[in-house]
């Protein structure tokens, strides 16, 4: 009934040396803080390797979705290429065609000096003027740009 002694060897602390001065006692703290050096360097790259493989994952799981996704993204590029202009052309129609007077159906420009050609814009709807073909031909722009207009259409 009594414990049976074990085959192992007990492994001993190491003995640290007596005095502080002693090349023995520098020697084992210098040993000691190089094997923690060690630790924290092996944990280091441990770590480092472990962030690189990560890396590497993501870059092997991207690159293997751009190769599936690629040749989806070059057909649709392909399709807009060609529809491009005629998608221009649909959104700019109205800014491409030229506004013109309601009257006299000569081009409206709207950065004229001369007051007689500047333009003036019914109240009631969207039909534009020159200032000249209007009821207002004897005033200025400044005058006239206060005045509520009404054009002979919804008069």
């Amino acid at each position: 009934m009594l414990p049976e002694i074990s085959n192992e060897i007990r492994k001993k602390n190491q003995r640290t040396p007596a005095s502080i001065s002693s090349a023995a006692w520098r020697k084992y703290y210098e040993d000691k803080e190089q094997t923690k050096n060690e630790k924290k360097e092996a944990i280091r790259k441990r770590k480092l390797e472990r962030v690189e493989k990560q890396k590497q994952k993501k870059t092997k799981k991207n690159s293997q979705t751009v190769r599936k996704i690629a040749p989806k993204r070059n057909k649709k590029i392909e399709v807009t290429q060609e529809t491009v202009n005629e998608e221009f052309e649909k959104e700019n129609l109205p800014t491409l065609q030229r506004v013109t007077c309601s009257k006299c159906d000569d081009v409206l420009i709207s950065d004229v000096e001369d007051d007689d050609e500047k333009n003036i814009g019914c109240d009631k709807c969207i039909r534009w003027y020159h200032l000249k073909c209007t009821r207002f031909l004897g005033l200025s722009y400044l005058q006239a740009k206060d005045k509520f207009f009404e054009c002979d259409l919804c008069n």
